[in-house]
């Protein structure tokens, strides 16, 4: 983005820009003159400027007949501009160039080609008519106190802005959130232009191919709204060159993308794991039925939202209708019954030459229930080892059908010859987070788990891989840039669970598995009971990576850092129906729902402090029971009846314990100081000991437990259990807590500061409020958003002096889990510590 010292004027033709001089003191200008000289001239314009351009390709205006179209397609316009710096791709830089006023661009695109290129290209690829259409009947709007602004895009948008009043002041504006395209002022809005280098996949293997940029601003070096990426069009295969697109899939194109990812990631072939075979069904989509398939094949898959289950009961495949279903023409994709999505998939899969589709509707025999289990175990593998899976990201149902394969789409693509290039726009970027597709939990397992992936959205369909994107407005490299770019991709991101998606984490196996987590658990689900059946492919192949089974969705390998989950906003009790019985125990994210789980209280060192008693009724074998809660509920909600669920898994452990006053306190608990703007949707608490000391920070989750959240409102005590003894200071190799925590009494280490265990911290923080507030007089002595003070003073840098905690209510005989924190290890003791053993539900 330029940075201009003053708004844009307009000449007397109205259509050239130029830069006004600033009527007040200019903000970090020195050197005004080099940075006009270096917009008016360079290689990126021509040597010569007429006035308006005229040839056999069509008239330019008196603005795009000075730009150097070939120059611009053959270098990156930011780095020499910016003297070698690499600009982020995403991102708008300082050093585009000034295209104009959005309305007299609108008012050029009846005699100005490459201003018609613009301006029809951003009407098909966004929601911009009215916009476009308003900005013609418009006059630009100077807006003379604006001085500059400066463009940070992973923070904000930041305007130096003299007074209106009183030129000689200024003042800086900060815009943090980017306007939406309805919100833009036609006669303010803005455009830019600058080359970069064309992308494919994730690396940019070729330097000589670039494209041009225009970027709509909100206004005159203001923040970018949008932008469209223009290049050559070619007729013919041209690496990293424009493609023309069409209204109907090139089924040649994706057969090509299939042919060159699998030859490089995929054998013909693939053995399933033995006990799915024997349950193994494939759709044949040159015969139309279902095929029994125990021998190595190869296969599609399709990964679609179910939608609702009205009018499709001739095609659930159950035992009844198998047999039907194995019939030749059985699913024939001229059966108006057979949903859109399912039928258009069959259609993709015979053009592009592959015969067999599985499709979970139709292959899994749902009354069936140990196959259908069996399958639900194994989606990990099913879909990872498909040749690619097709993903319906162009609807909510499976009535939406494929885009481009039985009905036509939009084309979102304007081609023009500028001069003597013919130009064309790339596709805007598709935000598949948006589609109900990427919000459904059954489907998440599926993305992550899938190698290759033909993602149909409503006016594009584009191949990934291991290596990046095949997209239909570009022609890809040649096979053996391909070969190689695939390795490079598969030494950097591995073979992994997810590895296209989490390949960031390396070998840390546990952090990648939060994450996972944080993302499933943010899915929506049509039935609550799913939860475990829709993450258990991904469970099954993490479980290898672990090598331990999995307990109600948690690795056993590292059950008691699992157990440290926190929701990112309030949680109810998961339940078969509302004001039913609740499902999954209390000590798993799956026993809640109603928000997504992260791990924010992992420190690098910790050491556990709970055993696991040999009584423990854990099995991974549990998960299997949700298949007949999953029947059960079907078959209750048509009889009114009530529903028993399998009893729910007991966690036996002996750990330390006490108990605990909780004082309603917006605090951050992973380090203690306020949370201002975060966990608005918890409650969070913080810890006193018996002297009434700042003692930690958790918070509740369990909505029954003092649902009327006021702060500084005092409840409990309730209890709470250690699970790790932890900190965030490097230990000394010959320095570790002992078991038993003998160091609370007696210090081990002559660097480590005396213990403050018969310090009144109180006193000794007003202490230091007092004198603090000489010069912060702001602080408050009963400011409770200032507790973290004793931890900063006395305890930040002690080692091992916290323990990471969950805290629970007991209901009889056995404990139900309602929240987690953490809490000082001297804290703990000071409340009377003990360790018993306890059975949390």
């Amino acid at each position: 983005m330029s940075l201009l010292a003053g708004p844009e004027k307009q000449a007397e033709d109205g259509t050239e820009p130029q830069l006004a001089e600033p009527s007040g003191p200019i903000v970090n200008f020195s050197d005004l003159t080099s940075y006009k000289e270096s917009i008016t001239t360079g290689p990126w314009y021509t040597q010569y400027a007429e006035d308006l351009y005229t040839g056999s390709a069509g008239s330019l205006c008196a603005t795009c007949s000075k730009l150097n179209y070939q120059w611009l397609l053959s270098n990156d316009l930011t780095r020499v501009r910016s003297g070698g710096k690499k600009i982020a791709d995403p991102y708008k830089s300082n050093y585009s160039l000034p295209l104009g006023w959005l309305c007299n661009i609108a008012k050029n695109e009846a005699k100005c080609s490459f201003c018609n290129l613009i301006i029809k290209s951003f009407k098909k690829a966004f929601d911009v008519e009215n916009l476009f259409n308003e900005a013609k009947t418009s006059a630009p709007k100077v807006d003379d106190h604006v001085r500059f602004r400066s463009e940070y895009p992973s923070i904000a948008n930041f305007r130096c802005e003299t007074s209106i009043e009183d030129t000689s002041k200024a003042a800086f504006v900060i815009q943090q959130r980017t306007p939406e395209l309805k919100e833009v002022n036609p006669a303010e809005a803005w455009l830019e232009l600058d080359s970069r280098p064309i992308t494919w996949g994730v690396f940019i293997p070729f330097p000589d191919r670039y494209g041009i940029r225009i970027w709509l601003c909100s206004a005159p070096n203001g923040r970018p709204i949008e932008h469209l990426v223009f290049q050559p069009i070619m007729d013919e295969a041209s690496q990293l060159m424009g493609r023309l697109m069409s209204p109907t899939v090139d089924y040649d194109k994706v057969k090509n993308w299939v042919r060159l990812s699998v030859a490089n990631n995929h054998t013909d072939f693939i053995q399933l794991p033995e006990d799915i075979s024997s349950h193994f069904r494939l759709i044949d989509v040159f015969e139309e039925r279902l095929v029994p398939m125990n021998t190595p094949c190869r296969y599609a898959a399709l990964s679609y939202v179910w939608g609702p289950r009205d009018n499709v009961a001739w095609l659930e495949n159950s035992l009844g209708t198998r047999k039907h279903f194995h019939e030749p023409g059985a699913l024939s994709t001229h059966d108006p019954r057979l949903q859109a999505t399912l039928r258009d998939a069959m259609v993709l899969v015979r053009n592009i030459g592959e015969r067999y589709l599985w499709i979970d509707r139709l292959c899994i025999t749902q009354d069936d229930e140990a196959g259908k289990m069996t399958q639900i175990n194994q989606m990990d593998s099913i879909y990872r080892n498909a040749a690619f899976t097709i993903i319906a990201a162009s609807g909510n149902c499976p009535t939406s059908g494929l885009p481009g394969i039985s009905s036509s789409r939009p084309v979102r693509q304007y081609i023009a010859q500028v001069k003597d290039i013919v130009l064309g726009n790339r596709l805007p970027e598709f935000n598949i987070s948006a589609s109900p597709w990427f919000s459904r939990g059954w489907t998440f397992q599926e993305k992550i788990m899938s190698e290759r992936k033909l993602t149909f959205t409503n006016d594009r369909v584009y191949f990934e891989d291991i290596t990046g994107r095949y997209e239909e407005d570009l022609y890809e490299p040649a096979v053996e840039i391909i070969n190689g770019l695939t390795s490079m991709a598969t030494s950097l991101k591995g073979r992994g669970v997810g590895a296209a998606y989490y390949y960031e984490f390396g070998n840390d196996l546990f952090r990648k598995y939060c994450q996972i987590c944080e993302d499933y658990t943010g899915k929506v689900l049509s039935e609550s009971v799913d939860i475990l059946n829709a993450f258990a492919g991904i469970a099954t192949a993490l479980g290898k990576e672990f090598k331990s089974p999995f307990v109600l969705g948690l690795p056993t390998s590292a059950l008691t850092l699992a157990l440290l989950w926190m929701p990112t906003s309030q949680l109810k009790r998961r339940s078969i129906q509302p004001g039913g019985n609740n499902l999954f125990a209390t000590w798993s994210w799956a026993g809640w729902e109603g928000s997504a789980v992260r791990y924010e209280l992992l420190c690098s060192n910790y050491d556990v402090r709970i055993k696991y008693l040999e009584d423990n009724q854990l099995s991974p074998l549990q998960v299997q029971s949700t298949v007949d809660i999953d029947k059960k509920m079907r078959s209750a909600s048509n009889e009114n009846q009530d529903i028993s669920v399998p009893q729910i898994l007991t966690l036996r452990i002996s750990a330390l314990c006490a108990p605990f006053k909780l004082i309603a306190e917006r605090v951050r608990i992973r380090d203690f100081m306020a949370a201002k703007r975060e966990y608005s949707g918890i409650r969070t608490y913080a810890l006193e000991d018996t002297e009434a000391n700042f003692a930690g920070a958790v918070c509740i989750h369990d909505p029954l437990v003092e649902p009327d959240y006021t702060l500084d409102m005092a409840i409990g005590p309730f209890d709470l259990v250690a699970l790790l003894r932890s900190t965030d200071i490097k230990p000394d190799e010959n320095y570790m807590p002992p078991n038993d925590d003998s160091d609370i009494e007696y210090p081990k280490s002559v660097q480590e500061p005396l213990r403050p265990f018969d310090r009144d911290l109180r006193s000794d923080h007003e202490a230091w409020l007092s004198r603090t507030s000489q010069w912060m007089p702001s602080l408050g002595m009963n400011d409770r958003h200032f507790y973290s003070s004793p931890f900063k003073r006395f305890y930040k840098n002690k080692l091992w002096s916290t323990y990471e905690v969950l805290i629970v209510r007991q209901t009889g005989e056995y404990f139900e889990r309602i929240g987690s924190g953490r809490c000082f290890v001297e804290a703990f003791f000071r409340n009377g510590a003990v360790r018993k053993d306890i059975a949390i539900i």
